[in-house]
């Protein structure tokens, strides 16, 4: 152990406690990653500088030096360090002398246009790397996954960097190395370009700036045009700020963004020319879905400018062509930016004037087909409420549009960025003989395996010992899989894991490590778990002497450590939230996907249709919520967003309150099979013994509704500005009386519902409330007969008049109401008068017909959105079909 001012380092061989020093004194002991070589340890600090100690097990002491290499990530494959500078680039050395240092270059092939002309390949830098016996990864800034080595599974066979073409339509974030396997952490872009069929259609998508053909083709002479639509994939993950265009895309802008790739033609190369359909082929269905969203990629764009500005390049002499292109790059790169913000502005604009405010369920990238914009015409430039048109830094009290449009637009962007914290996918390939691979059997595959228990619960890291493998989600659960010889992987038994199994501790983990047979989990209340060799089949916590301190852990064979450093006391709220996020996942799982499947089964299927989609939504805003948490953002986004987290949640309570008035949870019990998790989660107290499965389906769905009040907490406990947190408390509160107010109504329609009889049943739909009726608040026709029976129900858009087994629907946008002055005859009366009848309604006291008036009223005013007269207007606009007049019968007035 070494300690030092602000932080401390801890190393182990096992569990026994190593002693660590340094050379000299003053070096920085804040050591993140360490690797190893037979008896060398090389160690890499966060000021980017890698140690060197010569391991001595007998007397447990580890003395570090610096090695003046400078790095930014380390790995060990063989008898070679591998190590990645600041710019990028790759090296390797051996430790017998680290002087002597090799670069390993990633190069991307050349590529030929359909002219003949072909680029020189261009470079490719590097953010990490990863290493097993034979092989060594690579993941590039744009996040592929390049290999060198032998790796059979990957089809690779070469020592010269190759790209791994198997994941080139996915951005990896990570890999982690076993013992002859490997995983790869990775999602699949939400916008990935369509598939190229031939190699003469991939040539066809390659411009180069100086071949004169593609100058002069049709669609760089026209000025006038725009650039190719593409689909655009995601540009940054979590955890990497970096673009991550699909291999399609970079085909057509490696050329346009090589400052010094000199262009020449391939004398070899055929010039087929690919015909582009015109905008008369493109059918009618096509062009529908294309206006459901609109992106311009980045890369398309500025392939366009640098088409329209290439003979920038070619001016003054061919000896200042590399610095004329580098020029017109960064002129296309300012300008698209500059259009882009001006686009955004004038599509919000038309929005606002076409009226189109809602958000677009539409299936996302409808103009992956599109082939140039001449082919789009004027509506296609209607965005979408759900399109991106600010950064989600940007919070709530600094927007540009405080309209409604912008807060959904808004809202929308950052459930997208929570479904890709949720969106990872684990593949996994190599040695399966201890089921390291976590697919379920030891069946030898030739090719990667996704790893399905894992995908799309929000994995954030993973780590692999000899012959097991660890992984952490968001929501805190640790999984783990593989050998379990020594433990290392569950404490239940010796016997082999082949599929993901979630590890039993008291707390949310955080990180975790693993070396040859031992596992490492750090949790976020700054504790240290050790499984594996000499844990006596337990999962035992590790004894650190400063217990409130941030843990950052690594391993390397039978070595781990970890690096604490001052750190702020763990967050209840974080691990409320984390376990919220873990039920909400429950559900989505085992209710929302099944139920979202079998929605064609449901007469009212746009109803659960949009329920499945708002709890995804809340589930996505709560991702990001953990996620700022866990980073300790200040402040969270609760606050900083919180008209889009109102909005959300607002728009998941109207629809759960349909499906409640409707009697939907008793359908859904009905069409899922409810699993035996969700009756351990989700339960009323007092109703233990009653737990069927219209209970648990309540239980499971107002959830969320029921944790809006504990978001007051986090908001109280802000710093900062008074005015601002009260500003949001009074919307959050807001919300919270909603949602009593409205579940409430939704309850006594969906009672009423169920005691109404079939008489009424066909006026039964998801979004009509019950406000009175007279069974309970009565009221009568003036002077009806002694046998006859009248009925009124008033819903929120319409008055029933039950007479008998028949009955009257009058909506109440064509509906007048007014009180009658009391006579010796007449007591307690109003008046309603519809275009063809008038009818005088008495109660029995004064105080009932009050409240009758003021029900009408309101009622009225919120059918015509005119919440703020008094009494409602006598002018409206309306349409009445008329149904008894002899004269006007079947005709409809407006």
């Amino acid at each position: 152990m070494c300690k030092s001012r602000m932080n401390e380092v801890y190393l182990w061989l096992g569990l026994d406690k190593l002693s660590v020093e340094f050379e000299p004194e003053d070096l920085s002991r804040e050591i993140i990653k360490i690797c190893s070589i037979n008896d060398h340890m090389f160690a890499l600090t966060k000021s980017n500088i890698i140690y060197h100690s010569n391991m001595n097990c007998l007397d447990k002491t580890l003395v570090f030096r610096s090695t003046n290499i400078s790095a930014i990530d380390i790995a060990c494959s063989g008898n070679i360090l591998f190590f990645i500078n600041s710019s990028g680039q790759v090296f390797k050395t051996s430790p017998e002398d680290l002087g002597i240092k090799q670069e390993i270059i990633l190069e991307e092939i050349s590529k030929c246009c359909s002219h003949g002309y072909r680029t020189l390949g261009q470079r490719v830098k590097v953010k990490s790397i990863a290493a097993e016996g034979s092989s060594c990864f690579y993941i590039t800034e744009n996040g592929q996954l390049w290999v060198t080595g032998d790796q059979p599974k990957l089809g690779l066979h070469n020592e010269t960097p190759q790209k791994v073409t198997f994941f080139e339509k996915r951005f990896v974030i990570s890999v982690a190395c076993g013992n002859n396997f490997s995983i790869a952490l990775v999602y699949k872009p939400e916008y990935s370009m369509p598939d190229s069929d031939t190699d003469d259609d991939k040539d066809a998508d390659v411009f180069v700036s100086n071949c004169p053909l593609c100058i002069s083709s049709p669609t760089s002479q026209q000025s006038d045009t725009w650039p190719q639509v593409q689909a655009t994939s995601d540009e940054h993950y979590s955890t990497s700020t970096t673009s991550k265009n699909s291999a399609e895309e970079k085909k057509s802008s490696d050329d346009t963004t090589s400052g010094s790739s000199d262009c020449k033609p391939d004398e070899q190369g055929e010039g087929e020319s690919v015909e582009e359909k015109s905008g008369d082929e493109v059918s009618a269905e096509d062009k529908t879905e294309r206006k459901n969203e609109f992106f311009i990629n980045t890369e398309a764009a500025r392939h366009f400018l640098t088409r329209q500005l290439s003979w920038v390049s070619g001016y003054g002499g061919t000896g200042r062509g590399c610095c004329g292109m580098q020029n017109v790059s960064s002129v296309a790169s300012m300008v698209y930016e500059g259009v882009k913000t001006v686009g955004d502005r004038g599509a919000t604009l038309f929005r606002h004037m076409s009226g189109g405010s809602e958000a677009s369920e539409g299936a996302p990238g409808a103009l992956i087909d599109c082939h140039s914009f001449e082919e789009l015409s004027v509506d296609d430039f209607i965005v979408p409420a759900s399109s991106i048109t600010s950064s989600l830094s940007c919070g709530t009290s600094d927007k540009c549009e405080d309209g409604e449009v912008g807060v959904m637009e808004r809202a929308a962007s950052l459930v997208r960025e929570g479904a890709r914290l949720l969106s990872t996918e684990l593949w996994s390939w190599g040695d399966i003989t201890h089921g390291q691979l976590g697919t379920g059997d030891t069946v030898k595959r030739n090719r990667p395996t996704i790893i399905s228990r894992l995908t799309g619960i929000g994995v954030q890291q993973i780590a692999c010992g000899s012959d097991h493998a660890l992984a952490v989600c968001l929501d805190g659960r640790v999984f783990a899989w593989g050998r379990n010889s020594h433990h290392q992987v569950s404490v239940e038994s010796v016997n082999n894991v082949s599929s993901p199994q979630q590890v039993v501790i008291s707390e949310r983990g955080k990180s975790v490590a693993a070396g040859t047979n031992h596992s490492l989990i750090a949790t976020f209340s700054d504790n240290l778990y050790y499984m594996g060799k000499a844990s006596n089949k337990t999962v035992m916590k590790v004894d650190v002497e400063n217990t409130m301190m941030y843990k950052h852990i690594f391993a390397t064979r039978h070595i781990s450590g970890c690096l604490g450093t001052l750190a702020l006391a763990p967050e209840q709220e974080l691990v409320q939230e984390q376990n919220f996020l873990e039920e909400t996942l429950l559900v989505h799982l085992a209710l929302m996907k099944p139920l979202h499947k079998k929605c064609c089964l449901v007469q009212e299927t746009n109803v659960y249709d949009a329920l499945c989609g708002c709890h995804s939504d809340v589930m996505h805003l709560t991702c990001l919520h953990v996620h700022s948490l866990q980073h300790h953002e200040a402040p969270p986004m609760v606050v900083q967003n919180a008209d889009e987290f109102v909005r959300t949640y607002r728009s998941y309570l109207s629809v759960v309150c349909d499906v409640i008035a409707l009697g939907g949870f008793a359908h859904i019990s009905r069409l899922v099979d409810v699993p035996h998790k969700m009756y351990q989660a989700f339960h009323e107290p007092g109703k233990k013994n009653k737990k069927n499965q219209e209970n648990v389906v309540s239980c499971a769905l107002l959830h969320p509704l029921k944790r809006l009040k504990c978001y007051r907490s986090i908001i109280q406990q802000q710093a900062g500005s008074e005015h601002k947190v009260k500003e949001v408390l009074a919307k959050w509160d807001q919300l919270w009386e909603e949602q009593e107010q409205k579940t409430g109504e939704a309850e006594m329609t969906r009672k009423f519902w169920d005691t109404s009889g079939k008489a009424i049943e066909v006026l039964r739909t998801p979004e009509r409330r019950l406000i009175r009726e007279s069974r309970t608040h009565p009221i009568s026709v003036i002077n009806s007969g002694r046998f006859s029976s009248h009925w009124f129900i008033l819903f929120t858009d319409i008055l029933v008049h039950v007479t008998g087994s028949t009955h009257v629907v009058h909506p109440l946008n064509t509906l007048w109401v007014d009180a009658v002055q009391d006579t010796d005859t007449i007591q307690n009366a109003v008046q309603l008068t519809m275009p063809e009848d008038t009818v005088i309604l008495f109660t029995p006291t004064a105080a009932e017909r009050t409240e009758w008036l003021q029900s009408l009223q309101t009622a009225i005013k919120k059918c015509l959105h005119k919440h703020h007269t008094h009494p409602p207007p006598a002018v409206r606009n309306a349409k009445y079909t008329f149904t008894k007049h002899q004269v006007y019968k079947d005709a409809k007035y407006t």
